[in-house]
């Protein structure tokens, strides 16, 4: 692909994490109010419950964004996640990306840093993988417009 995205550093960094943050307070309220406290009043969830973590984790970052193309990070932001040629990406693109969270934010975020800022397009290693871009709202027009005319 020749098409140059900008990175927004910036932007991909707080919208990650406004993100991460919003899952973590929900994952830590919903702690508090539904488990209990061991002797050393820790707070734990077990059981059945325990599965409902996960389970936001995955509606928030794999079908919110893949119906949306952003989380709320992103809105905030005015990123949008989409296919490396411009058009909206689908369940099974955030998907991709999302697994590789792990690798990505391992570290404090570096290596998706270090991917970011070496790749041409600023993709982390999700983004290669699910081939999508995280652009500004106001730039996925572009992308389309310069696909359409590159045949």
């Amino acid at each position: 692909m020749n098409y140059k995205t900008n990175p927004y550093y910036a932007r991909k960094i707080f919208a990650t994490i406004i993100d991460y943050g919003l899952f973590l307070m929900a994952t830590i309220l919903y702690t508090m109010l539904i488990g209990s406290p061991n002797d050393q009043g820790v707070y734990s969830v077990n059981g059945v419950p325990a599965l409902i973590i996960p389970t936001l984790w995955f509606l928030y970052f794999i079908i919110i964004e893949g119906e949306y193309s952003n989380t709320l990070g992103h809105y905030f932001l005015n990123l949008k996640v989409v296919q490396t040629n411009g058009q909206k990406i689908s369940i099974k693109h955030s998907l991709k990306r999302r697994l590789l969270d792990i690798i990505d934010l391992f570290f404090y975020g570096i290596p998706a840093l270090i991917t970011i800022s070496k790749t041409p397009n600023n993709q982390r290693l999700g983004d290669l993988w699910a081939e999508t871009l995280v652009v500004h709202k106001d730039d996925v027009e572009h992308i389309k417009k310069y696909f359409n005319n590159e045949k």
